[in-house]
């Protein structure tokens, strides 16, 4: 559903090399040596032209279902495949809802990238030294971190946007991401009518509201002593 093909496939070495070594970085470098590239990696990016591109790192919508899959449930994946955004199924406590997740961070695309690259490698386990393909893996994850981090410290435009489409996926309803707020111009411009209504509205003048306060307690001031009697 995420790679395009079947989990049987998916579960093959043999078929994950054939089918997704060049997807994920495999290259011959100056000398003349085979090896994978963490950033110059097809699976990485949304539109690939060939190499690393600020613009389209990390938009690749395969990264987003792997963490969609993760905080809300495969539900999610199968939801996203079809179009309706991340929605888990309905009464499971998902992580996003346990951990009170409601942006994008640098660690879930950090996490993403390199889990999406795992799974379509030869490796059958995810460690950090004596890996199958020779992909470092956790130096891979903190340069993606590092990468992400620096964008945000210096407010680099491309990398704001990685988080605010990100968060358009997965959470479209954030106040507080990194890429700033998930814009509503539907409900922003209803709440403008709203309030420009209000504001036409009569207003009441104070000191008349007042006298009828006065009013209304001389009146039942009257009814009180007209009991007694």
């Amino acid at each position: 559903m995420i790679f395009g093909c079947t989990e049987a496939q998916i579960k093959s070495a043999a078929y994950r090399k054939e089918t997704f070594s060049s997807l994920i970085g495999w290259k011959k470098n100056d000398r003349g040596e085979w090896y994978y590239d963490a950033w110059d990696s097809e699976i990485l990016h949304s539109g690939w032209q060939g190499k690393h591109d600020i613009h389209t790192v990390f938009l690749n919508k395969g990264l987003m279902m792997v963490i969609s899959g993760i905080i809300r449930g495969p539900a999610s994946v199968v939801s996203m495949s079809e179009g309706e955004g991340s929605v888990a199924s309905h009464n499971s406590e998902t992580l996003d809802v346990k951990w009170g997740l409601d942006h994008t961070t640098p660690g879930m695309i950090a996490a993403g990238a390199v889990l999406v690259r795992w799974a379509t490698s030869v490796d059958t386990l995810l460690t950090v030294q004596r890996s199958q393909s020779g992909i470092r893996w956790k130096e891979d994850f903190e340069g993606y971190l590092q990468y992400l981090f620096n964008g945000l410290r210096l407010r680099k435009a491309s990398v704001l946007n990685i988080f605010r489409q990100w968060d358009k996926v997965l959470f479209p309803s954030s106040s507080s991401g990194f890429g700033g707020r998930q814009a509503h111009s539907d409900r922003c411009a209803k709440m403008k009518s709203v309030m420009d209504a209000l504001e036409g509205d009569d207003e009441v003048e104070e000191d008349r509201q007042d006298d009828n306060h006065e009013d209304g307690q001389r009146r039942s001031e009257a009814d009180e002593e007209h009991s007694e009697e």
